[in-house]
């Protein structure tokens, strides 16, 4: 075991750097919150999974008390999630700042500037700007963000989809989106600056959608195999799930399940930064949505994904990107 220790967080995890196999089990993480240190977790089963939140659990027992789900009904409780949907709803004119916002240009503190990079050709073009998501305002719905802060999602284009997640725990000042000088021709993407758009919060039961997810189907999770057979019950009981988030639609969500014809966003982030799938979580995925005008090549989804004990200490520097798409 190694304590690490910043301004932010003190964490007590398993040497996961020297044996990157590990499975992390446990995790001590306390928030430096102000003058005093709080505990915001003790271990990631319990933050992110559904069976742990005691309104998603009752949720989810009320899915699956049908007979037919007998056989199934240990195994989705251990692959439930705990999610945060997020839907896009009016256009945000930028009068709030630090507000959640997908599309359109962050609200960035004093000191950080809009990221950029340097291209093939040594053009330095501006990133894409996907969403930021106001920490606070989600923290009654989930215990895996910090508690405070902003946390910036940018691509650098939708070729490569290599990702930029800068977080901001300092925001009593901001610069206003609209005192941003950004055009559409300094965005390496074609489609340059996205529309803004306000969003709506709510929580709900991620579970998986039984395609090709053999990589799930272990321990108690063993007898799922037989819904991959099972289309139209295994979506009922999706769709029954997301009903439950009071009105708020998952077009966006965080730490979710993402539909995927092969390897789950996971498997394919352990392939890419090393380590075992277990140990990462969706951070953010992100439709095609048409207010904001995103439309991932054929109304596909990207995904943000995050080490498990990287985000326990608020570090955002390694996450991986991907895409689904037909």
């Amino acid at each position: 075991m190694q304590t690490i220790r910043t301004s932010l967080f003190e964490m007590t995890v398993p040497d996961i750097f020297e044996n990157p196999g590990v499975v992390l089990e446990s995790i001590r993480a306390t928030y430096n919150k102000g003058d005093e240190w709080v505990t915001i977790g003790v271990s990631p089963i319990e933050n992110f999974s559904g069976l742990y939140d005691t309104e998603l659990e009752k949720q989810l027992s009320y899915a699956l008390v049908e007979e037919y789900w007998e056989p199934y009904r240990e195994g989705i409780r251990s692959l439930a999630f705990a999610s945060v949907a997020l839907e896009t709803t009016d256009p945000d004119d930028y009068s709030d700042r630090g507000n959640t916002r997908f599309g359109g240009l962050p609200d960035l503190p004093c000191g950080i500037t809009y990221p950029v990079f340097t291209t093939y050709d040594n053009r330095v073009m501006g990133y894409q700007f996907i969403a930021q998501i106001n920490c606070e305002e989600l923290a009654s719905y989930q215990n895996y963000l910090p508690r405070q802060g902003l946390l910036y999602f940018f691509i650098t284009d939708q070729e490569d989809f290599n990702a930029k997640v800068i977080y901001a725990q300092e925001t009593d000042v901001l610069i206003s989106a609209a005192e941003l000088e950004i055009e559409d021709d300094f965005i390496y993407d074609d489609h340059g600056v996205f529309a803004p758009y306000r969003v709506k919060v709510g929580k709900y039961v991620s579970v998986p959608h039984f395609y090709n997810d053999d990589s799930l189907y272990k321990g108690k999770a063993a007898s799922l195999s037989a819904l991959e057979e099972e289309y139209e019950q295994t979506e009922n009981l999706r769709r029954q799930l997301e009903e439950h988030t009071l009105s708020v639609k998952p077009v966006h969500s965080m730490n979710s399940y993402v539909f995927k014809q092969h390897d789950s966003p996971q498997i394919e982030a352990a392939n890419q930064l090393r380590g075992n799938a277990n140990d990462f979580t969706v951070l953010l995925k992100v439709s095609s949505d048409r207010l904001p005008g995103f439309c991932f090549w054929d109304a596909g989804e990207i995904y943000f994904v995050i080490h498990k004990s990287d985000l326990a200490k608020a570090d955002f520097s390694n996450v991986y990107c991907g895409l689904e798409s037909s």
